[in-house]
């Protein structure tokens, strides 16, 4: 990203988080998310600490509501997730309410399924119960589909559980899709406890005749 870019959405969020921080008695406490004054250095943004410090006044969600168009997006992940191979807290608030429209777009699916095994475990189960009810539309999409078996793989035994259980309400539709069939494939193969291949034949087995025939000719043509 060129400098000019980069000063830009520095100058952006800066101007989003003055603007909020001014405000105070405007802020909807119940629209916050934890409270921060300070400037964000894009450079440094991966940093444990930073020179954001908390006054409990909170975050309003419209400064997330500012990063949902894709050109937005990508600069944030070309500024901050590729740089830092990781999301980070500050990066992940910046995000909510957005992956789905991230992990649809080519730039963000290949780069999440770069960083995902770095991301810290509170924020990997946001992202899940974020995406949880459009798993079966990210395995049937052109990009997605690549994320889907790597997010599985990354999640620890409950939420893997909580994963199948979602996809197999929707097995009919990802099976019978030339692409949802090869991601379910790399999730069946990843496998490891009888728990997991229970719940998927359980939902085989809720299928008809007539739809288990269509998925043999999909899966073979």
């Amino acid at each position: 990203m060129s400098i000019d870019r980069k000063d830009k959405l520095e100058y952006n969020i800066q101007s989003m988080l003055d603007k909020l921080l001014n405000e105070e008695d405007s802020v909807d406490e119940s629209l916050c998310f934890s409270g921060f004054e300070g400037k964000i250095d894009l450079n440094s943004i991966d940093q444990e600490t930073t020179n954001i410090t908390s006054k409990g006044k909170g975050i309003s969600k419209c400064l997330i509501e500012k990063v949902e168009t894709y050109h937005e997006l990508d600069e944030v992940i070309e500024s901050s997730i590729l740089k830092n191979n990781t999301i980070d807290e500050i990066t992940h608030m910046l995000l909510k309410s957005n992956y789905y429209k991230i992990i649809t777009s080519q730039i963000g699916s290949r780069t999440l399924q770069k960083v995902i095994n770095n991301i810290k475990p509170n924020i990997l189960t946001e992202i899940y119960e974020e995406l949880e009810e459009n798993l079966h539309l990210l395995l049937i999409d052109n990009y997605s589909n690549y994320f889907c078996p790597k997010l599985y793989k990354a999640l620890n035994k409950e939420q893997k559980i909580l994963y199948l259980l979602k996809v197999c309400e929707n097995l009919n539709t990802i099976s019978l899709s030339k692409i949802g069939i090869f991601p379910l494939q790399t999730i069946i193969d990843l496998f490891l406890t009888d728990e997991e291949r229970d719940i998927i034949l359980n939902g085989i087995r809720m299928l008809s005749k007539e739809d288990l025939l269509k998925i043999c000719y999909v899966y073979t043509n």
